[in-house]
């Protein structure tokens, strides 16, 4: 709890970065072949926790962001997978489809102005 309480006083500062980096990505990424931006609803305020993307050839979008030193992923496993739904399981055609496109790249306090415009570049250039 004290780490905790010791960290707030940074807490603002950290928030801005992320919201910093996820909205040049917003502005940078549109309009690039074979990806597409996360929609948000008007009202609402993103913190950029993580930075989703859907993009065509996941598999070699993450091999390319690999090789150019860059991680890349989708990072979580659908909840519909885990055994407490085996019996309750449904067919979901369209979370099946975005299972295979969305993949997070970097946005946290750590990614630098010149990381951000590298990550950039590199998807730029396709995969």
């Amino acid at each position: 709890a004290t780490i905790g309480i010791l960290q707030l006083k940074y807490f603002s500062k950290i928030l801005k970065s992320y919201i910093d980096n996820g909205k040049y990505f917003d502005k940078t990424l549109a309009n690039i072949d074979g990806l597409s931006l996360m929609k948000y609803y008007d009202s609402s305020e993103p913190s950029y926790w993580l930075y989703t993307i859907k993009v065509s050839n996941r598999i070699d979008f993450i091999k390319m962001m690999t090789k150019n030193g860059i991680m890349a992923s989708p990072l979580h496993k659908r909840n519909d997978l885990h055994s407490i739904f085996f019996e309750s399981k449904v067919k979901l055609k369209h979370l099946d489809k975005f299972e295979k496109e969305w993949v997070h790249i970097p946005c946290g306090w750590w990614v630098s102005k010149k990381d951000r415009t590298y990550i950039v570049d590199c998807i730029k250039k396709g995969w």
